[in-house]
């Protein structure tokens, strides 16, 4: 019998029954170091993760998440500590994994799009009094979340 599909071999498709976890991405790992970090030392305070950033949405939710947060889809920080202190109404901080700062050498704003968003986000959380950082790892997060601390009422 002649096959249809030249020298092709077919092999059976079998479904993989034991799949590996996907490998959690840097900022994840950082996000959780320091919630547990929040929990631990400020168990009072609270704070909120934007957990749906940088993931993979389907195209009704990216629709409908821009309809629902307006110019401001992207850009939103990371985490969001909701309290006030003697100079500001609420800290913000935009979470980058160690190692990827968002500046360059001289203190300047890398050149790029996604940044430069988020840096206009911040300058718009700023003006509307709260407190907006990037971070660069655990250490520096927890820094600006102490230093900030130490000033609450």
């Amino acid at each position: 019998m002649n096959n249809p599909l030249g020298n092709y071999k077919s092999r059976k498709i079998t479904r993989k029954t034991n799949r590996t976890k996907p490998k959690k991405h840097e900022e994840d790992i950082l996000e959780e170091m320091v919630a547990e970090y929040l929990q631990t030392a400020y168990s009072s305070t609270v704070f909120h993760f934007d957990v749906g950033a940088g993931r993979k949405t389907t195209m009704f939710q990216a629709t409908r998440s821009k309809k629902i947060h307006g110019k401001w889809s992207r850009g939103y920080p990371d985490l969001f500590i909701a309290r006030s202190n003697k100079y500001y109404h609420g800290l913000f901080i935009e979470l980058k994994a160690e190692g990827k700062s968002p500046f360059k050498k001289d203190g300047t704003l890398k050149k790029d799009k996604h940044l430069e968003k988020q840096n206009e986000m911040h300058n718009e959380l700023r003006d509307a009094g709260f407190y907006c950082s990037f971070a660069t790892g655990f250490n520096e997060a927890k820094e600006i979340i102490d230093e900030y601390m130490e000033n609450v009422r």
